[in-house]
C-alpha cells in the first residue's frame, strides 16, 4: 500500500484544490521547546499524535571553525545568559530522487530565493554548513547528453559515466552530492568555495546559485534511504580527515536536518533508533538538533495529500514526533516557504539558549 501511495503522491498534490491546500491546511507540526526549562510543544491547525540501523556503501570518516554571530542576534539572558551556538549551524539536507518528485523538485527550487535571502538575512554574521547528502549511494548519467558541462563530462564518453570524472564520494550514501545527475538535474559538477562537498556560507561568493546547483538533484526514479543516509552522512566513516564530508560537522554547532521526500519504504530500522542516532552525532544532546520533514501525509484524518489513505502509518511522523525540536509538513503543501522560515526563526532561538557538551 506505502509503495502504491508513493507512486501516486505526485499526482495527488497536481490534482489538490490551491485553495484547500493552503499553508496550514495539513498536518504541520511543530515540537520545538525553544526556551529555556520547557519540554515540548506544538502548533498546528490540525490534530497531532506522538510517536538505526544503517547500511552503506564505502566511503573515504570533520571539523571546522567560525565566527561569532552578533550581540544583537542573541536574546538577553542577564547574567545567567547561555553559550550559545555563536552562530555555528550545520544544515544538512536529504532530498529524494523518486521519479515522482518532479512537480516537487520544481517547487523546493521555488523556493530557494526566499530560503536563502532568510539565510542571508536572519542569519547575519552566522557561519553555516549546508550540505545535500546522497540519499541512494547511486550514481548513473544513463544518457551522455545530459551532461551540462563539457568540462565535467565528454558526451562522446563510454556509458554510465560519460566520460566523467567521478570518485567514490559520488557513488557513496550520505556523502555530500556534488554532482547530481539523472532527468531534471543539475548534470555537472558544482564547484564549491574550497572544493569542499558542503557550502561554507562565509566563503561562497553566491549562496543561491551554488545551493540550487546542489538541490537540483532531479528525479531519476531511485528511491531513497533517507534515514539510513542521515546517519551516514553524520557518521565517523564519512566525517574526519581526508573523508567524504570532512569539515562539515562541528562539535561546537547547532545540527539541523531537513529530509524532502514522498516516502522512504527502505530505510533499515525504526524512527526511535533514527532518532537516538541522530542524537548520538551530537553527543547525545537533544538540545543541538532540529528536523524539518517534508513528507507524505497518510497518517492524517485529513491528508493534504488528497488521494492519500487516511491513517496510513508514517515512519516520517513518528520520527519527528520523538524528537525535542522537530517540524512535519504535507509534501503536497503548495508552498514550502512558510515551513523554511519557521525553521530558521526556530534554529535562531534554539541556538541562544544551546550550550555544547
Amino acid at each position: 500500500m506505502r509503495l502504491w501511495l508513493a507512486l501516486t503522491l505526485v499526482a495527488a498534490c497536481q490534482a489538490s484544490d490551491p485553495a484547500a491546500t493552503g499553508f496550514g491546511s495539513g498536518d504541520a507540526v511543530t515540537v520545538a521547546p525553544m526556551s529555556a526549562g520547557s519540554s515540548t510543544g506544538s502548533s498546528s491547525s490540525s490534530s497531532t499524535s506522538t510517536g538505526a540501523e544503517t547500511t552503506g556503501t564505502s566511503a573515504a570518516d570533520t571539523s571546522t571553525s567560525l565566527p561569532e554571530t552578533s550581540a544583537s542576534q542573541i536574546p538577553d539572558f542577564g547574567d545567567h545568559k547561555p553559550i550559545g551556538c555563536k552562530g555555528k549551524v550545520d544544515l544538512l539536507f536529504i532530498i529524494s530522487r523518486q521519479g515522482e518528485m518532479h512537480e516537487v523538485q520544481e517547487q523546493l527550487l521555488a523556493a530557494m530565493p526566499e530560503f536563502i535571502d532568510t539565510i542571508e538575512t536572519e542569519l547575519v554574521g552566522f557561519d553555516a554548513h549546508v550540505m545535500v547528502a546522497d540519499a541512494t549511494g547511486f550514481w548513473k548519467m544513463t544518457d551522455c547528453s545530459m551532461c551540462a558541462d563539457p568540462q565535467d563530462c565528454d558526451p562522446l564518453g563510454e556509458p554510465y559515466w560519460c566520460g566523467a570524472e567521478t570518485d567514490q564520494c559520488d557513488q557513496t550514501r550520505g556523502a555530500g552530492a556534488t554532482f547530481p545527475v539523472g532527468a531534471n538535474a543539475t548534470n555537472r559538477r558544482c564547484k564549491l568555495a574550497g572544493g569542499r562537498r558542503y557550502i561554507a556560507t562565509k566563503e561562497e561568493p553566491d549562496l543561491l546559485e551554488a545551493f540550487t546547483c546542489l538541490a537540483r538533484v532531479g528525479n531519476q526514479g531511485v528511491y531513497p534511504e533517507s534515514f539510513n543516509a542521515m546517519i551516514d552522512a553524520l557518521s565517523p566513516k564519512l566525517n574526519g580527515p581526508g573523508k567524504c564530508n570532512e569539515g562539515f560537522l562541528r562539535d561546537d554547532a547547532l545540527l539541523v536536518v531537513t529530509i524532502i521526500h514522498a516516502g522512504d519504504f527502505l530505510s533499515t530500522g525504526y524512527p526511535g533508533e533514527w532518532v537516538e542516532a541522530l542524537y548520538a552525532a551530537k553527543g547525545g544532546n537533544r538540545d543541538a538538533v532540529m528536523a524539518l520533514i517534508l513528507g507524505p501525509d497518510s497518517h492524517t484524518a485529513n491528508p493534504v495529500c488528497p488521494d492519500s489513505e487516511p491513517g496510513e502509518p508514517n515512519p516520517s511522523y513518528d520520527f519527528v514526533q520523538k524528537m525535542d525540536h522537530a517540524i512535519f509538513a504535507s509534501v503536497c503543501e503548495p508552498s514550502y516557504g512558510p515551513y523554511f522560515a519557521d525553521m530558521i526563526a526556530q534554529l535562531t532561538e534554539l541556538c541562544a539558549t544551546y550550550i555544547p557538551e
